[in-house]
């Protein structure tokens, strides 16, 4: 499922007064596997990242991706976990609201990828992501590597 800025809003409905009324309907707490937890730290809280607050939505699109990178013998490559759901615009948007407003995006080794590159991430790695059904922030104009998403 790959929805644009107008589906989103659409399916989830509107953020208001930077405020998202449909957050309980739509958001749980998803545990992550046990390899996760002991290796990826939520930069955050600066601990091992043992649950993550996200759509229900993209949960079975990160399963999937975790279980590729089991699979596939990636899954060294992840060592942070820096964010999911976060109300706020797209960054150098004045109108558009980012993916992570509806908790449908997540960043991982923010740190390592920043938003402008470079990509660290092996194609590998991303191709799992991709694999699972994920946009990739490493394929925007604006490279953003950390960035995976149901969305935009």
């Amino acid at each position: 499922m790959k929805l644009t800025p107008s589906e989103a809003q659409a399916k989830y409905g509107p953020i208001v007064n930077n405020t998202w009324p449909n957050e309980a309907k739509f958001c749980t707490i998803y545990k992550t596997p046990d390899w996760f937890a002991k290796q990826v730290i939520n930069t955050a809280t600066n601990a091992p990242c043992t649950k993550i607050y996200m759509n229900k939505d993209m949960i079975p699109m990160l399963d999937k991706a975790l279980q590729l990178l089991v699979d596939r013998n990636l899954t060294a490559e992840l060592k942070t976990m820096d964010g999911c759901f976060m109300i706020r615009q797209i960054r150098g948007s004045k109108t558009e609201m980012s993916a992570h407003s509806y908790a449908i995006a997540i960043d991982l080794n923010a740190k390592e990828n920043p938003l402008g590159g470079p990509v660290v991430f092996s194609k590998d790695f991303l191709q799992c992501f991709k694999d699972a059904g994920f946009t990739l922030g490493a394929e925007f104009s604006r490279i953003d590597a950390q960035h995976f998403s149901l969305g935009w």
